[in-house]
This record gives structure tokens, C-alpha cells and sequence, in this order.
């Protein structure tokens, strides 16, 4: 009986490991907020709207990773030979330890893009504009579909109305725009999508969460 206790501490510690994760990635929002007046974008384009690279590059100073931001070339793509030596460092910042994916620069984290969402398309969201509450407002989300390099921009669309694979069986760890981390069912963010990734749609999200 002692091997599926140890089982089960190895994953409350890897569940705890990744709901801290976000916690930091929560307050590195609040921190470019803070400086910005604004959230960042889920992605970021050029000037045509082609997309470079993943919001996630600009939290880098926020999660004590200023070299590699610096070192990162804003003006070109992740992948480009500018920054392909970077998106490929690890950071465990974004990484749940209990994927079992060995992609060593792989985000398990990815934004909540789409319609009224908080990163939608061009548009700098503030706190402000959260009318919601922050408290009932989702901004990113654990998945075992994210992005081979945390520099890609591959985030999670909730118009798809998907709900993207996670690494635990039935819940998935959630980041919330007040910088609360929550542990909601899969049945649950699929019923509830709309209320819970909506800024501004007046749906209060139902008790439980």
C-alpha cells in the first residue's frame, strides 16, 4: 500500500508545483499591468497582422528572465534565426512537472484568446475593461496542447467552444484575471465557457467556482 501513497504525493506536489506556476504567471500580469496600463497581447503581430511570437515573451522580465528577454529580438518571429537559439531554453516557470511531454522549451500554459475574452485580437485590455469582475474573468489555462516553445504564439480560442486537453485526468487548473488560481471539472468549463472566459458578457459565474 505504500507505492500508491507515494503515487499520490508525487502528484498533490506536482499538482501544487503547477497551480504555483501560475500564480507566478498571475502576478506577472498584474506587474506588466502595472507598468503597461494594460494587459499584453495573447500574441503579437507585425505590422500586417502576422503573428511573431506568444504574449508569454513580454511576462519574461516579470518572471525574473530579463536576459532572455532582452536577448529575444521583439521585431522578428520566435522561430526566426534571430530567436530560435532562445524559444528553445527551458522555462519551468511554464511548465506543469507532471506532463510527460520532453519538450524541454514546451508552455503547459497558454492565454484565453477569443471574442470579449481578456486578450482579444489587438485590443489592450485593462482591468477596467474586465466590467465582469476579475474574480470571474479566465486568462489562462493548464493544457497538455500547448506550444513546443513558450515563445510560439499557440494559445487556447474559446470561440472554438473546445476545451483543450489537460494534464489531469477530469480537472484543469485555471488562472483567473484577479490572479486566483482554481481547479475547475472539464464538464464544468465546457457548460460554463462562455460566463467564465467573457469579460463583459454580465454573467455572473455560477457558485461552485
Amino acid at each position: 500500500a505504500i507505492a500508491p501513497a507515494i503515487g499520490q504525493a508525487r502528484k498533490a506536489a506536482q499538482r501544487a508545483q503547477s497551480s504555483n506556476n501560475l500564480k507566478q504567471l498571475g502576478l506577472a500580469l498584474h506587474m506588466y499591468h502595472d507598468t503597461h496600463r494594460s494587459f499584453p497581447p495573447a500574441v503579437v503581430t507585425d505590422k500586417d497582422g502576422k503573428p511573431l511570437y506568444s504574449g508569454r515573451v513580454l511576462l519574461l522580465p516579470f518572471i525574473e528572465q530579463d536576459g532572455l528577454y532582452q536577448a529575444f529580438d521583439k521585431s522578428k518571429a520566435w522561430n526566426s534565426p534571430e530567436n530560435e537559439h532562445i524559444s528553445k531554453q527551458m522555462i519551468k516557470t511554464f511548465q506543469d512537472p507532471s506532463s510527460t511531454s520532453k519538450q524541454a522549451s514546451r508552455s503547459d500554459y497558454v492565454f484565453v484568446t477569443g471574442k470579449e475574452t481578456v486578450f482579444d485580437g489587438k485590443n489592450a485590455v485593462t482591468m477596467q475593461g474586465i466590467t465582469d469582475g476579475t474574480a470571474n474573468t479566465l486568462v489562462m489555462v493548464e493544457t497538455s496542447a500547448g506550444p513546443s516553445s513558450w515563445a510560439e504564439p499557440k494559445e487556447w480560442d474559446a470561440d472554438s467552444g473546445q476545451v483543450l486537453p489537460g494534464n489531469r485526468p477530469d480537472v484543469v487548473i485555471t488562472l483567473f484575471a484577479d490572479g486566483s488560481v482554481k481547479t475547475i471539472p472539464n464538464r464544468g468549463l465546457q457548460q460554463y465557457m462562455k460566463q467564465l472566459t467573457g469579460r463583459m458578457d454580465g454573467q455572473p459565474i455560477p457558485d461552485g467556482f
